[in-house]
């Protein structure tokens, strides 16, 4: 999609823009604060499923003001969260109790799906750019929703590198779009959203800095504790994790690499749930509950997965298991048969 004042008359290309941004998806209304200085400026959306770049480009002294209002939400809300990546010229964004001015080379961030007023300036000397980088919260599940949600309408701290790297691929795409292949948006939003992913990593890494030895103990009984309380829960992820604790998923990652010998957070939950599982198997007061069935209760939801860890756990399957404990605790009456390894004893630590 191309809006483009380039070929009107100076007095029309304001009235135009304005009215072409009022029927876009998300409807935006630009206030000229210049009205006296002649006006030329491009919109410029493309759509690679995704994610949607675009790019705001003026010429000339400009000074404009771009307002969401509640009604404009009201009217049409793609639902999305917009990356601002400032090249020339100034930019502002505030949203919610939050706002910033992106000077050249910096980044911003506001969602879609709540008011929010902007403004672009320029004074004349070069053309000024703006590029924006859009997508819908679910592109990103590692990413938990309070991320988003704690980082609108601020300024984001990338490193330079990765904020050129994504200015240089929205220049790209908007550049060479007209002769790209039938699959080829597909593609190239994967190395977009791989792009958006790692600033935002750098982002959080920031925003996260490596706390004392002892401080990350602390956390990590805490962090702990919050998953031992939830292991039933099929929904229990790193992401959901970070999120209850406000930290980075990165920061979690590192935080249990730091301190469990390496083993990851999706890891330890495993572990633990194979222990429960483990346990309820060799209880004599749950031998009428099938195998796959305690291996839901503990967050298995796929019986041949829960058989598999099980077996590279334990080195028997969940029903070879059962029938050992119950054979060597005599419940079929008899006392004999093979019995259970020691090692596999429910009296065990389980974590």
């Amino acid at each position: 999609m191309l809006i483009s004042t380039e070929r009107l008359p100076e007095a029309d290309r304001f009235d135009f823009l304005r009215e072409r941004a009022l029927a876009l998806p998300e409807p935006v209304e630009f206030v000229n604060e210049m009205p006296a200085e002649p006006f030329e400026a491009c919109l410029r959306f493309q759509n690679l499923g995704a994610l949607t770049v675009g790019s705001f480009t003026s010429a000339g002294p400009v000074a404009v003001g771009i307002r969401r209002t509640p009604r404009l939400v009201r009217t049409a809300d793609p639902e999305m969260v917009r990356l601002l990546v400032n090249v020339h010229g100034l930019t502002g964004v505030a949203q919610s109790d939050s706002g910033e001015v992106l000077f050249a080379g910096e980044v911003g961030l506001h969602d879609t799906s709540r008011p929010y007023y902007g403004w672009h300036r320029a004074d004349g000397s070069r053309r000024a750019r703006l590029f924006m980088l859009s997508f819908h919260r679910q592109a990103f599940p590692a990413l938990p929703a309070s991320t988003f949600d704690r980082l609108t309408g601020t300024k984001l701290g990338a490193s330079a590198a990765m904020r050129r790297l994504a200015a240089t691929l929205a220049d790209r795409v908007l550049t060479d779009a007209d002769h790209y292949m039938a699959s080829d948006p597909s593609r190239v939003a994967s190395i977009l959203a791989g792009v958006v992913e790692g600033l935002f990593g750098h982002v959080l890494d920031q925003r996260d800095p490596p706390a004392t030895a002892v401080g990350d103990r602390v956390l990590l009984h805490r962090v702990q504790a919050f998953i031992e309380q939830r292991l039933d829960d099929r929904t229990l992820s790193p992401a959901l994790i970070a999120a209850a604790f406000h930290i980075s998923p990165r920061t979690l990652q590192r935080l249990f690499a730091s301190q469990e010998r390496g083993q990851g957070v999706a890891a330890w939950i495993r572990r633990l749930r194979l222990g429960r599982c483990r346990r309820d198997l060799g209880d004599p007061h749950l031998a009428d509950r099938p195998a796959h069935a305690v291996g839901l209760r503990w967050g298995f939801a796929d019986p041949a997965h829960f058989t598999r860890a099980f077996r590279a756990a334990y080195g028997v399957t969940p029903a070879a298991y059962r029938r050992g404990k119950q054979i060597g605790s005599g419940a079929n009456g008899s006392g004999s048969g093979p019995a259970v390894p020691s090692w596999l004893s429910t009296s065990d630590t389980e974590v």
